[in-house]
């Protein structure tokens, strides 16, 4: 069984939740490719900082200059025309709902028992063909 788990490839069972975080998480051995990889995300990170912190338009440009494009009006038509056409289901009250099973149970007719045809059961059961005969 043990050399099925090794070549198949079968690990043993993982604790449950994310195994890199908590009190009782594991720690990966650091290697110079982890570092690479921490210095370049922090490299990005730095660089996105960057652009936030000097943006290339202040808030008074960049409300003139999307005002001058009409973006709000563009926005808010298209939000008119979404809720205009939308199609909504029409309204149902519980008597509409229960109106088929309700009037279903106040047709039901029920048989006596003694009107039962029991030739279609026959076939399953050979004591009851030589009753019926």
């Amino acid at each position: 069984m043990r050399l099925t788990s090794i070549l198949c490839g079968f690990r043993k069972k993982m604790p449950p939740g994310n195994i890199w975080t908590g009190k009782h998480r594991m720690v990966y051995k650091h290697n110079e490719e982890n570092g690479e990889r921490l210095r370049k995300r922090f490299a990005i990170e730095e660089q996105t900082m960057f652009y936030l912190r000097h943006s290339f338009l202040t808030q008074e440009e960049e409300h003139g200059f999307s005002k001058a494009l009409g973006k709000r009006e563009k926005w808010l038509s298209e939000k008119i025309i979404t809720q205009q056409g939308r199609p909504y289901k029409p309204h149902v009250t519980l008597e509409d709902r229960l109106e088929g099973p309700l009037t279903a149970s106040n047709n039901l007719v029920v048989q006596p028992l003694g009107s039962l045809d029991i030739s279609c059961f026959s076939n399953f059961f050979p004591s009851l063909k030589k009753a019926a005969n």
